[in-house]
This record gives structure tokens, C-alpha cells and sequence, in this order.
């Protein structure tokens, strides 16, 4: 009798085909969605113009330090304004360091904690304190929520003003700090990485429009010190050489000093008098 063979007795399933004779259940795959592509062109489009618009800010901020060297206001003024409009703050406001105070020299915005103009001290219980102190950005998520316990200097404002999501970014070049930029909104909306390296090369623009004047102003004194010195050593000159062309004559050397003591000293008028016998005697007068 023929043995039935092993693979025959068990049964077999067919390809495709579940052992109960039901089709089987496919696995779910995601179907591209029409809107995804158009979702990234977007996405991309908003990108490029926003690099644009940021560009065309810092371009904007550069061509404003160039043209006023020696005039601080304009390049600041620039800057908290372009900062405000493109990281879509209520308010951007730029302090300087001065005898140990932050001064408050720029401001775009209805939100403000000191006065323009105005100094506030340096402490740990403000915003731009922290970041002068810590010499690093500050991100506070809700003033509001941390006014009484973190930011007890400025919280009389941040109640009143309603101040959410803040940022400080110190102004420094290498360990030198200049000041700080602050910029405030009234919602709580974390600033972005990409805002806050906008925001930094701000900074870094600001400090550049403060060394540009300081160089230019250290520059225009050293020069005026040194026409100065070349005025006076020409005046002398010519004291000199009248005193040697006229060895008994005492009158031309009077009017040669008289002469260029007014010029040197920019006065309107000179006169030059002796002292004899418990007299006094003019002896030299120019331009009276």
C-alpha cells in the first residue's frame, strides 16, 4: 500500500489568498495629498521673500551708516525700526552703556519701558540688565507671568503695557559691550531662531556704526590736534624770525605776538600792554 506523501497532508494556502478564502486586507498607504506640493512652494516662496525683505533691511541699515559717519541717531533708529517690522514685535528699543546706566537712545513702538532719553541702572531684575550682566541673549517666554518674581524693575510696566514674549540681545564686540536691544511683544509667541539671528546681526550692525564713530571722532581730533600744533609752531616761527630781523625794535615783535596770539586763540580783538614805573602802557593793538 502507497504511504501518502508529507507535503500532501498539509493543506496548501494560495498566493494572494487568506486560509478562510477571504481576500486579504491591504496595508493602508498614504495617498500624496493634491495640496503638499503647493503647501512647500508656499512655504519656499515665504522663505525666499522673507531672506529678501531681510536683506534688503540690512542693505538699508549699512547705506545709513555709511552716509551718516559721524551721526548715531539715524543708523539706530534704523535698526530698532526694521527689527520691530521683520521679527514682528510691538516694540524694539536700543539702550547704551554709559557710567554703568543703560541710556534709552532709540525706540520704535507704542510699548517702552524707560522714556527715551532717559537711563535706567544695570540689574538682574530687568530684561536688558540680564543681558548685559549674563552678556547673552535673554528669551523670556511670558514677561507677564515672571514680572513679579524675575523682573521686578520692570514690572510696574509690564503690567500696565501688558508684555508677553521679550528678547534681549547684548551689543558687544569681542569682550567689549556697547549696549543691548531689547523688543517686546503683547502676545506670548516664542521669537523664532531665524528672527533672532536677524536680530543679531543687527546688533552687530549697531556696534558697527558705534566704532565707525568713535575711529572717525578719535581720527578728527588727532588731526585738529595736529594743526594745532603745526598753527602754533608757525606762529612761533614768526615771532622768531620778526625778533631777528628787528634786533633794536621791540614794536614789530609786539604786533607779531599780539597778531598770533588773536589768530591762534580765535578772539575778536588783542591788545598788549607793560607794566612800568606802576604803569601800565599799551604797547600793541590789533583789530580795535
Amino acid at each position: 500500500m502507497k504511504r501518502p506523501s508529507r507535503a500532501s497532508s498539509q493543506p496548501v494556502k494560495s498566493e494572494g489568498h487568506h486560509a478562510s478564502g477571504q481576500e486579504p486586507r491591504k496595508a493602508p498607504t498614504r495617498r500624496a495629498s493634491a495640496a503638499d506640493p503647493q503647501e512647500q512652494i508656499d512655504r519656499l516662496k515665504h522663505e525666499r521673500d522673507e531672506a529678501h525683505e531681510q536683506q534688503i533691511a540690512t542693505s538699508e541699515i549699512l547705506d545709513v551708516i555709511s552716509r551718516s559717519p559721524t551721526n548715531l541717531q539715524p543708523a539706530f533708529d534704523a535698526i530698532v525700526q526694521n527689527a520691530a517690522r521683520l521679527c514682528h514685535a510691538s516694540n524694539a528699543s536700543l539702550y547704551r552703556i554709559e557710567a554703568n546706566r543703560l541710556r534709552h537712545v532709540a525706540n520704535y513702538g507704542g510699548v517702552s519701558i524707560v522714556k527715551l532719553g532717559e537711563t535706567r541702572p544695570i540689574t538682574e531684575r530687568s530684561l536688558s540688565g540680564k543681558a548685559v550682566i549674563g552678556r547673552k541673549v535673554i528669551h523670556i517666554h511670558d514677561a507677564l507671568a515672571v514680572a513679579d518674581t524675575e523682573l521686578l524693575d520692570s514690572r510696574e510696566a509690564i503690567k500696565r503695557e501688558k508684555i508677553r514674549t521679550s528678547l534681549a540681545i547684548p551689543l558687544m564686540r569681542g569682550d567689549t559691550l556697547h549696549g543691548v536691544m531689547t523688543l517686546r511683544r503683547d502676545v506670548v509667541r516664542d521669537f523664532t531662531d531665524r528672527q533672532i539671528g536677524l536680530l543679531k546681526d543687527f546688533a552687530a550692525q549697531a556696534v558697527i556704526a558705534i566704532e565707525n564713530t568713535r575711529l572717525l571722532n578719535e581720527l578728527r581730533q588727532r588731526t585738529d590736534d595736529l594743526s594745532e600744533t603745526l598753527e602754533q609752531q608757525t606762529a612761533t616761527s614768526e615771532v622768531l624770525k620778526t625778533i631777528s630781523s628787528s634786533p633794536g625794535d621791540l614794536e614789530p615783535v609786539f604786533h607779531a605776538i599780539l597778531e598770533n596770539a588773536v589768530r591762534i586763540c580765535a578772539a575778536r580783538f588783542g591788545s598788549l600792554v607793560l607794566f612800568e614805573d606802576d604803569s601800565y602802557r599799551r604797547v600793541a593793538l590789533h583789530n580795535a
